[in-house]
């Protein structure tokens, strides 16, 4: 996930964020697992972007769903120059729309499409928000990938719409491969066959400085470690779910690993 000095490259993961049902509830519970501090992005809304050092991570709100019933989740927005042009393609490759391309202020332009797998991910078109403000610090996104049970279709309709070029990783015992996107020299992420009893998603992996620490904060600070902290090649691994059952990763990197296969500020 390299980021070039224009942005972040077309079909690179750029940016992240989540509608939950208790924005100080979830404020808090994020502060105390990833340190985030927060400022107000816009009033109306009450979405906040969250920091680290000083620099945006990540976005939240609260949700609009009176009901309750929509799940809560966290959105991946792939970058792209054209959002008009994206739609078109991916509803094309199969894809369905389902917030069309909007104007969000002067910050930029988004939708959200689900794939042919069933799996939720929306474009962001930089304006004045470029996306993430950092990577490369604990509390930030570390990786974002695509986990579902048909791996071969979403291999194929990631390719179609954003032209991704494939790398296996030999040292994976499942189908996983890294995706690299047109013009850039590292991958931006990864997609694989999903393994846990979960939905297909987008899913997000934030680093920490002690991922085993980080996980008794989760349960600590109102969550659930759904997978205790393991051995990786690149590091150390855990999941969990937030306040709202929202899944997400934490993770430290290897001495060796750092900087390697993480995404690039």
């Amino acid at each position: 996930m390299a980021e070039s000095e224009h942005g972040w490259p077309a079909g690179s993961p750029c940016w992240v964020d989540i509608m939950v049902k208790n924005l100080r509830r979830s404020q808090a519970f994020y502060s105390t697992v990833l340190g985030w501090n927060y400022t107000v992005a816009n009033q109306n809304s009450g979405y906040t972007n969250a920091l680290v050092s000083g620099k945006q991570v990540a976005g939240m709100s609260p949700v609009q769903d009176e009901s309750g019933e929509l799940p809560t989740s966290w959105q991946v927005y792939l970058a792209t120059d054209d959002l008009d042009a994206l739609s078109r393609k991916a509803v094309d490759a199969g894809a369905e729309e389902l917030v069309a391309p909007l104007r969000v202020g002067p910050l930029g332009r988004m939708a959200i499409w689900t794939d042919p797998t069933g799996t939720t991910f929306g474009g962001w078109e930089t304006w004045q928000h470029s996306g993430f403000g950092t990577t490369a610090k604990n509390g930030a996104i570390a990786w974002c990938d695509l986990m579902c049970d048909d791996y071969q279709q979403a291999r194929e309709f990631y390719a179609d719409v954003f032209d991704y070029s494939y790398g296996q990783l030999p040292s994976v015992d499942r189908p996983y491969v890294l995706f690299t996107p047109p013009g850039s020299s590292r991958p931006a992420g990864g997609l694989g066959k999903q393994t846990h009893d979960m939905p297909p998603a987008w899913t997000v992996v934030f680093r920490v400085d002690d991922v085993d620490q980080a996980a008794e904060h989760v349960t600590q600070a109102g969550g659930t470690v759904i997978t205790d902290p393991f051995h990786i090649e690149m590091g150390r691994l855990g999941m969990a779910q937030g306040p709202d059952g929202e899944f997400f990763s934490i993770y430290t990197p290897s001495s060796e690993a750092a900087g390697k296969c993480e995404p690039e500020a």
